[in-house]
């Protein structure tokens, strides 16, 4: 005879009374951190020139909060522990912030390491929302490859090619106006254009732009290069992280809905498209400048 398993509502209770107070903590910590629109008409070089350790921890504790709601949102989804998926997530969320941090310093190969220790964090992030242990899987983006490494049995890894990624690279290579830059892309660990125009970005002249996991930057930009250089690095780890930790398990669940798996190549590629609903709803309605993801990309590149 099979008992059927019961739940303890009093544990439910105290799981979700845990998961409300790890917000609430995160909640804090972000509103204790800087608004977008507080510097509207200063200078963000001028806003940042004297940021202190205590904008670091509040840009940390930004992190470990998108990582420990992504995480554990996922996990509630899966039925599992909101709790536990939001602890879990936000040290993936930590580790991603620490990754950033490495890219934008100011020696080559700087942005490689950074994207490589951005990608361990977004992979804890993405195993705590699958309830898996925190280093089951590690995705590593190289270029627009995405390596997924088991650390325990390297001869079951795979790669996996980003479709989106891939077709933006090949328009750039192809596009007489853009020209590789084959030593900041090898420093940066992904694909950097120099553009003979000066590139826009919704239609308003830039110094330089993300796009598709690549970045273009404008000519003319003479001292301030490095600084744009370090901007557009962040933007790159911004884009993993949204991309694996939320877009690619997004895709998987339409890919199982819709029975793909039966497709040819199916487990060698990934749509990157997937992360696009979220980096809007991230965007949200502000101008350019207020937005958070570009004051993280502010603050970061004057450090």
């Amino acid at each position: 005879m099979v008992v059927p398993r019961m739940t303890n509502p009093a544990r439910n209770v105290s799981r979700w009374r845990r998961g409300i107070h790890l917000v609430a903590l995160g909640a804090a910590a972000a509103l204790a951190a800087p608004k977008p629109g507080a510097a509207q008409d200063v200078d963000q070089h001028q806003r940042w020139a004297s940021a202190t350790w205590t904008d670091d921890l509040n840009f940390f504790s930004m992190n470990a909060l998108l990582g420990g709601i992504t995480a554990g949102v996922q996990r509630l989804l899966g039925h599992g522990s909101f709790a536990e998926g939001f602890a879990r997530g936000a040290l993936g969320g930590g580790v991603s912030y620490l990754g950033k941090r490495t890219a934008v310093a100011r020696f080559s190969g700087a942005g490689f390491l950074g994207r490589e220790v951005n990608a361990v964090g977004v992979s804890i992030t993405r195993n705590a929302s699958l309830g898996v242990g925190i280093l089951d899987t590690l995705v590593l983006p190289v270029g627009p490859v995405l390596a997924f490494v088991d650390p325990r049995h390297l001869g079951g890894s795979r790669l996996r090619l980003d479709l989106n990624q891939a077709s933006w690279l090949a328009y750039a290579l192809t596009e007489s106006r853009l020209k590789l830059d084959w030593s900041r892309t090898l420093s940066a660990g992904a694909p950097v254009f120099h553009a003979t125009r000066v590139v826009k970005d919704r239609g308003k002249p830039a110094d330089g732009l993300m796009v598709g996991g690549m970045v273009v930057m404008s000519p003319g930009l003479g001292g301030h290069i490095e600084d744009v250089f370090a901007h557009e690095r962040v933007h790159v780890l911004q884009r993993d992280f949204v991309e694996t930790a939320m877009g690619v398990p997004l895709e998987g669940w339409f890919g199982a809905k819709l029975r793909l798996e039966r497709l040819p190549l199916f487990d060698r590629v990934v749509p990157g498209v997937g992360y696009l609903p979220f980096a809007y709803f991230l965007v949200g309605p502000w101008k350019r400048s207020q937005r958070l993801y570009e004051v993280e990309a502010y603050f970061l590149e004057t450090r």
